[in-house]
């Protein structure tokens, strides 16, 4: 007995120092983890428009900021890129990796690659140059920063083990024989008899060679043509890249009560950036509020229930005046 309590004694002394006195494998993974977390960059603009006119050349600056304590190399590549699907998503031209995507002739960076010092910021300025060889209409384009930061030994091998690779995009329109288009293609809600419709789905598709940006809204209107509901397209701003759908989803505000039941009316009007006059969209539904279905019940009831009132009255009155005689 004296032997197990010396032995449960020794392992307690153990298990103690190493939860309190010792640093478990676990808890210096978490460490390396939290530092590579740190070191962070960002590029700005994420994002920005160029308009091309009868320019030669036009500089294009982007600012890359390090948060880390480390300097940070990046490799540079200006490519080409398009819309990954209806929702607007961005895909690079190209078979996939970063290195082998196709290249934005249009844009000339002056260096392969920049050293962005610790805790600091390094801008660096593009050319975007119109050449002969450039088409009217938009072009669009990326520059790629590949994180190319040795590790701590100096070797060439990148700091972690999958490449970061950063983007700023290039929305760039030459102006002269651009074609804008904005075609509608699909224009859906929930159609529910008792219920106003929360939200809706516009579709657009691009036939033209330049971006553009839908505007427009979407308004319910009772019989009496009273707005109940409406809802505003594209308060983003988002775009629609030539020969390319994208699909639109807004969240309708009320706006009045839908006590009247009938046939609503949905209007749809849209039009993009630069033109004047709007296209529309019409359709019409049945929608019949339930607390109207309620309160038409309800006078029903009651109008039954005081011509039976009536009817038994005036029975009464026969069969009484009968009596007397």
């Amino acid at each position: 007995m004296k032997v197990f309590w010396r032995n449960s004694f020794i392992v307690g002394l153990i298990v103690c120092w190493g939860l309190f006195c010792g640093k478990p494998s676990f808890a210096l993974e978490e460490k390396v983890f939290e530092q590579k977390n740190l070191q962070k960059i960002t590029v700005e603009p994420a994002l920005q428009e160029v308009i091309l006119e009868d320019q030669v050349e036009i500089p294009v600056t982007i600012e890359l900021e390090n948060t880390a304590d480390i300097a940070q190399s990046f490799l540079l590549k200006a490519v080409d890129f398009g819309t990954l699907d209806e929702s607007g998503g961005v895909a690079f031209l190209g078979t996939g990796d970063p290195r082998e995507y196709d290249v934005a002739s249009w844009l000339s960076i002056p260096v392969n690659e920049i050293l962005v010092p610790p805790a600091s910021k390094t801008k660096l300025t593009v050319v975007i140059t119109n050449s002969g060889k450039l088409a009217p209409g938009g072009h669009y384009g990326a520059l790629l920063f590949e994180n190319n930061t040795p590790n701590s030994e100096g070797q060439g091998d990148p700091r972690i083990a999958v490449r970061q690779v950063f983007s700023s995009l290039i929305y760039m329109r030459k102006v002269g024989g651009e074609v804008f288009s904005l075609s509608l293609n699909n224009f859906s809600y929930p159609k529910n008899t008792f219920f106003l419709p929360k939200t809706t789905d516009i579709r657009f598709t691009n036939d033209g060679n330049t971006h553009v940006v839908p505007r427009g809204s979407i308004r319910v209107t009772d019989p009496l043509g009273r707005t109940v509901e409406r809802a505003i397209l594209n308060q983003e701003s988002a775009l629609v890249l030539p020969k390319a759908t994208r699909v639109f989803q807004e969240d309708f505000s009320s706006l009045g009560l839908a006590w009247l039941p009938g046939r609503y009316t949905v209007l749809l009007e849209y039009r993009y950036d630069g033109k004047e006059s709007y296209e529309k969209k019409i359709e019409k539904y049945w929608h019949i509020p339930l607390w109207s279905i309620g309160v038409i019940t309800g006078l029903v009831g009651t109008v039954f229930v005081v011509r039976s009132r009536r009817f038994a009255w005036k029975n009464l009155k026969k069969t009484f005046g009968k009596k007397q005689k």
